[in-house]
């Protein structure tokens, strides 16, 4: 989806449950991007990173109007679940970044930055905590390496459903289908955003 699309749909459905759960984070991630971002490649990363994770975040929570058609079935979640949505657009971009690295040297020499600076400033605008990064390095990060982008969603959506007490309605397989189409849906956008065009 195009980020102006995106920014022009999350205002249109700004103040309902949506909002308060999921796009006000957005909002909040995509204004520490344009700050912290310090050239418009390492600024398309982060804009669609964070519209990325809000887009399945806000499906699998149902609160998307094309939620219905994602391929997520309906769940009782903990109410309010205002911070552990946060925490689960966390683990998704978590899961994002695990593909990134895979494509390290074009990211790091796309975004001009070096793999600390990346990191550092992926935790900062994302606003990590030591928990969001403990997902990434102990559990995201492995089921990746053993296991490739199945084993990844897999762990990610165990987190997600873990996180939002719905621990006993785990993923379901063609859920989980949904979730690693998305992944690479993401990554490939991620990656074309920070591409670098050559003139003429």
């Amino acid at each position: 989806m195009p980020i102006i699309t995106f920014i022009k749909d999350m205002v249109a459905m700004a103040k309902g449950s949506y909002y308060y759960r999921i796009a006000r984070h957005t909002q909040l991630f995509c204004q520490r991007a344009h700050v912290q971002a310090v050239n418009g490649r390492q600024r398309r990363m982060f804009f669609v990173a964070a519209a990325a994770a809000d887009e399945t975040m806000g499906r699998l929570l149902r609160l998307r109007p094309d939620a219905a058609g994602a391929g997520y079935r309906p769940r009782k979640f903990r109410s309010p679940v205002k911070q552990s949505a946060l925490f689960a657009l966390k683990i998704y971009l978590s899961a994002l970044l695990v593909l990134l690295g895979t494509q390290r040297q074009d990211v790091l020499a796309n975004t001009e930055l070096d793999e600390p600076q990346l990191l550092n400033k992926w935790c900062s605008v994302f606003e990590y905590t030591m928990p969001d990064k403990e997902v990434f390095n102990q559990i995201l990060l492995p089921a990746f390496q053993q296991g490739g982008i199945e084993a990844l969603a897999k762990a990610a959506g165990t987190c997600i459903t873990g996180r939002l007490s719905c621990a006993s309605q785990p993923l379901e397989a063609d859920e989980l289908k949904a979730m690693e189409h998305a992944l690479t849906y993401d990554l490939a956008a991620v990656l074309r955003n920070i591409k670098i065009h050559e003139a003429g």
